[in-house]
C-alpha cells in the first residue's frame, strides 16, 4: 500500500497529458492502438509521449 502511495503521489506531479497516457497504458493495459484511437493521434506519437512520460516520472520518482 506505502508503494501505491508513492507511485500515485509521483503521478500527480506529472502534466496531466503524461499522467493519462501511463494510466491507460499501465493501468488499462491498452495497446498503442487503442491509446492513439482513444486520444487521436498516430501510434508512432503514443510510443513517443509513452517514452517521454516514462522519463518524466522517472525524473520524479528519483527525487522523491
Amino acid at each position: 500500500k506505502e508503494l501505491r502511495n508513492l507511485v500515485n503521489s509521483c503521478l500527480n506531479l506529472l502534466p496531466y497529458e503524461k499522467r493519462r497516457l501511463l494510466w491507460f497504458r499501465y493501468w488499462k493495459d491498452y495497446s498503442y492502438e487503442q491509446i492513439a484511437k482513444l486520444i487521436g493521434i498516430s501510434e508512432r506519437a503514443v510510443e513517443g509521449r509513452l517514452y517521454r512520460a516514462k522519463e518524466a516520472f522517472s525524473q520524479v520518482w528519483k527525487n522523491q
